[in-house]
């Protein structure tokens, strides 16, 4: 049991270092790559942990993550795929309840699959805030170390992200903009 209990930890813990990597990146693309393997970790993770709302939720962003990654293809250009995935979201926190906490991360999904259709990182790194909590008080009830990491992780990595490049290179640019 304990090598059982060891080996679902760590995998938590993989797909919260790409996690933590995935709000470092300021290319769209690197953001859904690093979300594509944070959320395969995830979903095992939970799965192990019998956190089945999670784990399908986790296995639907991954697959989101792809979609939306060949979003510059024309079959997977169409907002219909936004939609798509909101629906299926619903769907599986129906299918997997585990009591009203199955809200919060059904909530988080929808959130969360908005957040990545945008085009601009900042507005990815911003909208991303709004589930983060959500997530967290999942894993608080659900036990997941991991997971409770992650999102604390999470929201310092969008905060350190957010000053870095929206508020620090804002500033640089008001500054050469003065000197000029």
């Amino acid at each position: 049991m304990i090598l059982y209990e060891i080996t679902t930890q760590a995998i938590g813990f993989l797909g919260m270092t790409m996690m933590f990597i995935m709000f470092q990146q300021n290319d769209r693309k690197r953001i859904l790559l690093c979300q594509i393997l944070g959320t395969c970790f995830f979903c095992i993770h939970f799965y192990l942990l019998q956190k089945y709302t999670g784990s399908a939720l986790n296995l639907i962003a991954a697959v989101r993550a792809v979609i939306y990654y060949n979003r510059d293809k024309k079959f997977f250009g169409s907002v219909i795929w936004l939609w798509i995935f909101v629906a299926i979201s619903i769907v599986s926190g129906i299918l997997t309840w585990e009591g009203m906490i199955s809200v919060l991360p059904t909530i988080a999904m929808i959130i969360g699959s908005v957040s990545v259709w945008v085009e601009k990182p900042r507005t990815i790194r911003i909208l991303s805030i709004i589930p983060s909590p959500m997530w967290l008080i999942y894993n608080i009830v659900g036990h997941s170390l991991p997971g409770i990491i992650t999102e604390i992780f999470v929201m310092t990595s969008i905060a350190i992200s957010i000053i870095r490049y929206d508020i620090l290179k804002k500033e640089q640019k008001s500054h050469s903009a003065n000197n000029d």
